[in-house]
Parts: structure tokens; sequence; C-alpha cells
């Protein structure tokens, strides 16, 4: 059995929640049995390739020619995209090389289904009789959408709801090409399904290692002295914003409380400008790249997930329920999982009531303990690599015609 997977950007190092998704997507096939040929973009040519390449038959690269998007250049193109009819986020992953390559894959091997990860994996695929596979990291234009929703700028607002609409249609069209879709949650499915209500679509659950991540108690630190922490890619922008809403709005409340409390967001790629505009607010602290995100869960004393934009599932709040910490999130920054309000994790949107329970929760230790502990049978029950492994197999099923192992259902 083997399968050809395109990525739109290599999952390693293995530090953001699209990584996390797409190497384990990797690793269960290799687990089921499949011969993977990887094929991604690339932005650099010393990548240290593993573990990917202990996983996959092959592993082959495109050099990545897309500019920044926030160049002077780039804001000219998307200007220019207003009067074209296509999506400007995917036509920007257009490549001519990247499709000879593909089509010559296809020609040369024997493929049980090509895996695209994400729209921008599709958008290259040359006509071809092989099956393809979507893998959903997130609902692309709900995302834009929930962009236009919270922006004060006007012109970027309507270019959002321009460019969601056309995103929208995309996601429309791609959908008519593939044999099957993987959604990370219920509500994706959903909403894939309004786009083409007879495409299979299978939950296959984004995961986290709970034998890499567990819960560390010899780390603490003064009651006084709380540590909350976010932790994100943070060129993302509902990252940012995400970041900026609790150190503007929710924060400050927390500080009258707790004088020396600590916000730090962890994350790699932050810029200048998110540094800058934290620099007068006392208490937070902006780390940049971390080569390991388990010494700061260790240190939290909870971990905040303020997110007002986002689709998907969070593999934040993943990480940090193995870590067994207590989690406040909006309703949006949980959405898809099935976590319980109030027994494995504290749901709060206004910028108010999350104040009030992270402070509720800083001066009840028992509580935090009891969240942590929960969140942590949660992630261990319903979102371990096994999980995602047998989702995955009960998805392929319906391609290949018969399972590879035993186990999964379909949704």
């Amino acid at each position: 059995m083997r399968t050809l997977f395109l990525c739109r950007n290599l999952p390693v190092p293995v530090n953001s929640g699209y990584a996390i998704r797409t190497l384990s997507l990797v690793r269960a096939l290799a687990e089921i049995g499949y011969e993977i040929d990887f094929l991604s973009f690339s932005c650099h040519s010393a990548n240290d390739l593993r573990p990917l390449s202990s996983l996959c038959t092959t592993v082959a690269t495109v050099a990545n020619k897309r500019a920044n998007i926030s160049t002077k250049r780039e804001y000219l193109r998307r200007l220019a995209g207003l009067f074209a009819s296509e999506s400007y986020a995917l036509h920007r992953f257009s490549s001519s090389e990247m499709r000879t390559l593909i089509e010559s894959r296809l020609q040369t091997h024997d493929y049980d289904f090509v895996l695209a990860d994400g729209l921008h994996g599709v958008i290259n695929i040359p006509h071809t009789d092989v099956p393809i596979v979507l893998n959903c990291h997130n609902v692309e234009w709900l995302i834009l959408e929930r962009y236009a929703g919270v922006q004060r700028n006007l012109a970027k607002k309507v270019y959002a709801r321009i460019e969601a609409r056309r995103m929208r249609e995309a996601e429309r069209t791609t959908c008519d090409r593939i044999a099957v879709a993987l959604a990370c949650s219920k509500i994706d499915r959903a909403l894939i399904l309004e786009l083409r209500p007879e495409l299979p679509i299978f939950v296959v659950p984004n995961c986290v290692d709970t034998d890499y991540i567990t819960p560390n108690p010899t780390v603490s630190r003064l009651e006084s002295e709380p540590t909350l922490i976010f932790q994100g890619v943070m060129d993302w922008y509902p990252n940012c914003d995400a970041a900026k809403f609790f150190a503007n709005e929710i924060f400050p409340a927390i500080r009258r409380e707790f004088p020396r409390a600590r916000f730090v967001v962890a994350g790699r790629n932050p810029s200048s400008e998110l540094r800058q505009s934290f620099a007068a607010i006392p208490g937070v602290e902006v780390t940049g790249t971390v080569a390991d995100i388990r010494p700061y869960l260790s240190e939290a004393s909870l971990v905040v997930v303020p997110l007002r934009i986002g689709s998907g599932t969070r593999l934040k709040i993943l990480e940090s329920a193995a870590a067994g910490k207590p989690i406040v999130s909006t309703s949006l920054g949980v959405e898809g999982l099935d976590f319980q309000s109030h027994k494995e994790i504290v749901i709060a949107d206004e910028p108010d009531s999350f104040a009030r329970e992270v402070i509720g929760l800083l001066r009840n230790p028992q509580r935090r303990r009891a969240l942590g502990d929960a969140a942590r049978e949660r992630v261990v029950r319903s979102y371990s690599q096994e999980a995602l492994r047998q989702a995955l197999n009960a998805a392929l099923v319906s391609v290949v015609g018969e399972p590879a192992i035993a186990g999964g259902t379909a949704e």
C-alpha cells in the first residue's frame, strides 16, 4: 500500500499545531502500514527532516518562492486580487514546479490515494483517477469570516469578507474533486457537509503524545506570584489577536488582585510590533521560539486560551491538558473539543467574566488540581495518537476498500 502525501509546509520542527497534526497523520499512516512518498514546499534547504524521514519512504521538497504576505509588494498583489475571481491565499501556492513533480509521481507510481494536507495541497494536483483524501486543519473561509468580525479597520474588514466568500467557493470546488475529507471535529464536519452533502467526511481528531507531555508537579511558584501562559505560533493572526485581547482587556483586572502575576506568551516568530505593544504592560513576557514547551507548561499556574478567531480544534488546549494544567478558554477556543465545562475546562467569553474565572482559580489551588487532573484524563481518553490512528484507518477503508488494521468507526 502506498500514498503520496502533499503538504504546504514541512512539519519539522514540530513547533506548531499545524506541524503536530500533519506529523501525527504521517505517523498513523506508517503505523497502519502505508509506504509514504512525502512532497512539500520548504522555506529552508537545511531543514532537519527527522522524524519525518524515518516515517516516509521518500521525502522531497520544492523551494518556497512565495514572498512574505506583509511586504509592500504582496499588499499590492492583494489589492489587485480584489479584481480577480479566485482566492489570493490559495493562488499564491500555485506552482508549476510542484504540479510537474506531482504529475511525474502519479505517472511513475501506483498509489492507493493521494493525501492532500489542506486546500493548499490540492491546488497543484493535475487531473487524476487516483482518489484524493483531503485533510482539513480548519474550515478556511470561517477563519476569514471571524477575522472580519473582530477587525476594526474597515478596509481590512471588507477585504476579509471578500476573501472569505472566495475561499468558501474554493472549498466547495475542492470538495467536488475529492473522495473523502478528514475533519478535526463534528462542527467542522457539519460545515463541510454544507458544501457537498454527499461527501464522505470522517472526524479524525487532533492528538498529542501523552507520554511525551505529562504532569510535572515538582515545579511551583508562590501563590502570590502566579504565572499564566498562552502558547501558539505568534505569526498567526488569531494567536496575536488572542494575546493582545488578554493582555489589554483581561490581564489588568487580574494584576489588581495579584500584583505580581505574570502573563507569558510562548511561541515562535513574534513581530517587533507585538513585542513593543506588550513592553508597556507590566507582567507581560514574550519568549519567542521555544525548543520545548513542557518547562513553560510545568511552571504555569494555569493556561489561558482567549481566542476570538479560528477553526478546527486547538492543539494548545490538548497539550495543556496533557500536562495536567487547568485551562480557561473562550467558547471559540474550545470549539470542537469534547471537554466538559467547569469539570475539565472553564469557559468564559467576556473580559470581565474571563478575569473573574482566572482569579477564582488562582485563589483555589484544590480546584485547579481537580480541573487539571480531569483535563489530563480527557485528552488521554479521546485525543491520543491511538484515537487518531483508528479514526484515520476507518476513513481510508472507504477509499481502499478494506481495513489495514482492526477497529475504527465512520462518522
